[in-house]
């Protein structure tokens, strides 16, 4: 006569085990959503940095260009000075001199520009690597998300199923009534 607490017992331990897969495939779900937001949070910021970073070296680079062309055009006062003392100063060779000088600005000026176009250039491919590869994290995470969502229905069905089966075969050897009606039928004889 013991046997409906064996019974009872399982049918509660079937249903814990459910609920506890239930909250362990939420939790899991809910995990996965926190570190897909979080990767697509850094690859904002990775992109927020780099756009920063970049407008930094244009700066920096057009400050370096304009001390550059003040520099240029203090030694262009200078060679006029020169070769005007010197009784040249509107010769074809002043004029040369002058050419080459402000040549030579120009070049180093279009230098700096493009050193700054190749290092922001950089900076922006380093970010949109770092940034797929936060993003590749997020979506993972997303469909990981997704999948513990989805399994969970199949989790608790084979749970519950495990515990019936558990159930019937603890009720198969529980026969209470199969023994009163032995009784039963003997006593009337």
């Amino acid at each position: 006569m013991c046997a409906p607490i064996p019974i009872g017992a399982s049918v509660l331990g079937t249903a814990i085990q459910a609920y506890g897969k239930y909250k362990e495939a939420q939790a899991s779900a809910d995990y996965n959503k926190y570190v897909a937001e979080t990767a697509e949070q850094n690859a904002a910021q990775v992109e927020a940095e780099a756009g920063l970073q970049k407008t930094q070296v244009q700066d920096q680079a057009a400050r370096a260009a304009q001390k550059l062309k003040a520099n240029v055009a203090g030694v262009l006062g200078q060679q006029k000075v020169v070769t005007a003392t010197m009784g040249i100063g509107g010769s074809v060779t002043a004029e040369d001199l002058a050419k080459d000088t402000a040549n030579a600005g120009k070049k180093d000026e279009l230098a700096l520009k493009l050193n700054a176009d190749i290092q922001s250039w950089e900076i922006e491919n380093q970010a949109r690597t770092q940034a797929r590869g936060y993003r590749n994290e997020a979506e993972a995470a997303y469909m990981a998300s997704a999948a513990a969502e989805s399994a969970l229905p199949f989790e608790l069905v084979g749970t519950l199923l495990s515990g019936v089966s558990q159930v019937s075969d603890l009720w198969s050897h529980y026969r209470p009534f199969q023994k009163l009606t032995r009784v039963n039928t003997r006593s009337g004889s």
